[in-house]
């Protein structure tokens, strides 16, 4: 199985239940590591990313990866913070 990334990174949690209307807390100022998907065709009112949704517009960055490629780039991002 192969996902189709479009970035992976490590960054410090910006949204909160301030700025997300959830009830608690869930992490805001967190290290956290973000996985990146293109593609999706759900196509929700409420997204903000734009380029998820348009597979056919491709970067640098959008690549097919396997399940287990994910995940060693996982490890060497952990590693490496």
């Amino acid at each position: 199985m192969k996902l189709k990334l479009e970035e992976m990174f490590v960054s410090i949690q910006g949204e909160s239940f301030a700025t997300c209307g959830i009830k608690k807390p869930f992490g805001a100022g967190i290290l956290t590591l973000f996985i990146r998907t293109y593609g999706c065709n759900f196509n929700c009112k409420y997204c903000d990313t734009g380029y998820s949704t348009k597979a056919e517009v491709q970067n640098k960055t959008q690549s097919d990866l396997s399940v287990e490629d994910i995940v060693k780039n996982v490890v060497n991002l952990i590693n490496a913070n």
